[in-house]
């Protein structure tokens, strides 16, 4: 099988310490990007991550996190990941291994309806 194949590749010694350093690059280039703009938003909280390209980070706002991420797909078409999926009921999973320049454009979008569900509207 072709996936078995990909998998004795990419589990050598060799391979492997190449995958992780880019993987590594990805996350010191990205991170600050996102945290950048965590920080401009109060209602949120987070614990930075230790491994990997996906932050989950929880709120203080009055909806739940399956009505915020359809609202925000429906509003602004960006999609996330409501932290309902994850046990985390006032949460969003934000991932940020992708081009970071793309992802921080769709945050910017994601900006104006955080301001109108923290004001009630």
């Amino acid at each position: 099988m072709l996936s078995d194949r990909l998998t004795a590749l990419a589990t050598r010694p060799d391979v492997r310490e190449s995958i992780f350093a880019r993987t590594r690059g990805i996350v010191r280039a990205n991170l600050p990007r996102l945290e950048e703009w965590l920080r401009l938003h109060e209602a949120f909280t987070y614990v930075r991550p230790v491994a990997g390209a996906i932050a989950y980070v929880k709120y203080d706002l009055p909806i739940g996190s399956t009505e915020l991420t359809d609202r925000i797909r429906r509003e602004q078409s960006v999609l996330l990941v409501p932290g309902d999926m994850f046990g985390l009921k006032k949460g969003i999973r934000f991932g940020f291994g992708y081009d970071i320049e793309h992802t921080m454009k769709g945050l910017a979008k994601v900006d104006e309806t955080l301001a109108a569900v923290a004001a009630g509207t």
